[in-house]
């Protein structure tokens, strides 16, 4: 076993270094985190392992630069031209301003809907979930992960094509560019 992960982790290593693999040269290719993370036996949690933040185009920076006319670094009622029950949303802390910590979602910063389920809720053990060896076997048969990453915010999705539910038709993603908005969902969310 430990040969056998020796030689995957110094592939996460060469595919971390290949321009090809890695698009963004100032992080580590998703493989080679997925690798190191199983390998180490890290916990697979939200924002543990290779489980990192969600990424969008419409953050913070997009909205302070549409909406905060007189840049201070915060959104008043006033600047938002969009409707209140948004900005009641959008305002997490509730003190009447937008400001970059309202869109800071990271697991320091969560607050779950129900904090007494929460506080609660039994810590689990390492050991309830697959060895390592497992979860490397599933990442190498496509079960648990890609050896590809997907494409980075502003890319455009390769074009591909799937049969309607009942086979009758095919349908090509390219057929949608320029024309109507296409959400595409990969994984599992169970």
């Amino acid at each position: 076993m430990i040969t056998w992960l020796v030689g995957w982790c110094a592939l996460a290593a060469a595919l971390a270094e290949d321009p090809a693999v890695s698009k963004q040269p100032a992080r580590t290719s998703e493989i080679a985190e997925m690798i190191a993370a199983i390998a180490a036996g890290a916990p697979m949690g939200p924002g543990e392992g290779w489980f990192h933040q969600g990424q969008s185009r419409y953050g913070w920076q997009w909205l302070a630069a549409k909406y905060d006319l007189n840049r201070d670094g915060r959104i008043s009622r006033q600047e938002f031209a969009g409707p209140a029950e948004l900005f009641g949303r959008l305002d997490r802390n509730g003190d009447g301003f937008l400001t970059a910590s309202d869109f800071d979602w990271s697991e320091s910063r969560a607050q779950p809907a129900n904090k007494q389920a929460a506080k609660s809720k039994p810590a689990t053990s390492t050991s309830d979930g697959p060895s390592p060896e497992i979860m490397m076997k599933g990442l190498l048969s496509g079960e648990l992960g890609s050896m590809f990453e997907g494409p980075a915010i502003g890319q455009q999705a390769p074009d591909f094509a799937l049969k309607t539910p009942d086979g009758r038709q095919e349908i090509r993603l390219s057929t949608f560019h320029g024309k109507k908005p296409a959400v595409l969902v990969f994984g599992s969310f169970t």
